[in-house]
C-alpha cells in the first residue's frame, strides 16, 4: 500500500523546527530550575557558614587576647630569669668574707661595742665603735698591736678617737686583709 502524504515537505520541516524549539525551551526551563535550586542550596550553605565565620571571629579575638596575656607572662618570666641569672652571677663572683670576719672578731675586747662595720670587695673594713673607759681603750690598742705582730692584716690604722658625753671614747678603725 502506498501512502499519500498530504502535508508538504516544507510544512514538515516547519513542524520539526517547532518541535525542536519546544524541546529547547523545555531544556532551558529545566536548566533554569536546576540552577535556581543549586543557587538556593549554595545560599543556604553560605548563610550557615557566615554564622560559623562570625563564631570563629569571636574565638579568634578571644585567642588573641589570651596570646597577649601569655606574651606578658613570658616577658615577666624573661625578666625574672634575667634577674635570677644576675643574682647567680653575684653569688658566683662574691668573695668569701668568713676568714676576714674571723680575724676582725679577734679585735673586739670586753667593753668595746661597735656601731658600724663596712666591708668592700678589696677586703677593706671600716669599723666604728665606742669604749666606755680608758682600760677598754688600752685593751683595744694592745689587741691591735698583737694582731699587727701576727700580721693578720696588711693594713691597720686607728682613725679618729673622740670623746662625748654619751660614749666616752668614739673610735674609728680601718683594716685591710
Amino acid at each position: 500500500m502506498k501512502e499519500i502524504n498530504l502535508i508538504d515537505s516544507q510544512k514538515k520541516k516547519l513542524f520539526g523546527f517547532y518541535r525542536q524549539v519546544k524541546l529547547f525551551r523545555t531544556f532551558v526551563i529545566f536548566l533554569n530550575l536546576v540552577l535556581v535550586l543549586v543557587m538556593g542550596i549554595f545560599l543556604l550553605i553560605y548563610s550557615g557558614s557566615t554564622k560559623k565565620f562570625k563564631n570563629n571571629e569571636f574565638k579568634i579575638t578571644a585567642l588573641k587576647t589570651e596570646i597577649g596575656r601569655f606574651n606578658k607572662e613570658e616577658s615577666y618570666l624573661a625578666t625574672i630569669d634575667n634577674r635570677l641569672s644576675k643574682i647567680d652571677g653575684i653569688f658566683k663572683t662574691r668573695t668569701s668574707q668568713t676568714d676576714f670576719l674571723t680575724k676582725v672578731k679577734e679585735l673586739f675586747v670586753e667593753g668595746y661595742s661597735f656601731s658600724s662595720l663596712e666591708i668592700n670587695n678589696q677586703k677593706q673594713a671600716k669599723i666604728t665603735g665606742s669604749c666606755l673607759d680608758n682600760q677598754c681603750l688600752s685593751l683595744l690598742y694592745s689587741k691591735a698591736e698583737e694582731l699587727k705582730e701576727k700580721k693578720s692584716f696588711s693594713g691597720f690604722v686607728f682613725g679618729s678617737i673622740s670623746r662625748n658625753l654619751k660614749n666616752p671614747f668614739e673610735i674609728g678603725i680601718s683594716l685591710k686583709d
